[in-house]
């Protein structure tokens, strides 16, 4: 008997060896799931930190669109007046070539006029007593 109990005794210590062995392992283990879960709770709090830059950087991009689209909007209407302000300045400037040419013609037929009255005075003059 003293045997058996010895080999019980043996038996109990393995089994508690094992026993503390399993509890070991399953203690590292559940520290590395904590771990892991921490990991992945990291990992999901980047993502979505991630996702909100993208959602802002969409946002800015859609924004910065607007308002491209508004200076074009605005520079087409400065064109358009521009080429208005062109059209307005030639024909100012056709309108002063015409003054300018009348004022020619008006020149000449004053200095034309002036002859004529000049002759005139002349024959006027032979006229006289």
């Amino acid at each position: 008997m003293r045997k058996l109990a010895e080999r019980t005794a043996q038996s109990t210590n393995e089994i508690v060896g094992m026993v503390t062995s399993i509890q070991q392992s399953t203690h590292q283990v559940v520290t590395e799931v904590g771990n892991g879960v921490a990991m992945v709770n990291t990992s999901v709090a980047e993502a979505r930190a991630a996702g909100e830059s993208v959602a802002n950087l969409r946002s800015m991009a859609q924004q910065i669109a607007g308002i491209v689209e508004e200076q074009s909007s605005a520079l087409k209407q400065q064109s358009n007046a521009s080429i208005e302000v062109a059209q307005r300045i030639e024909n100012v400037v056709g309108h002063a070539q015409d003054v300018a040419h009348t004022a020619q013609q008006t020149t000449q037929t004053a200095d034309t006029m002036e002859q004529v009255a000049l002759q005139m005075q002349k024959l006027v003059a032979r006229f006289r007593l």
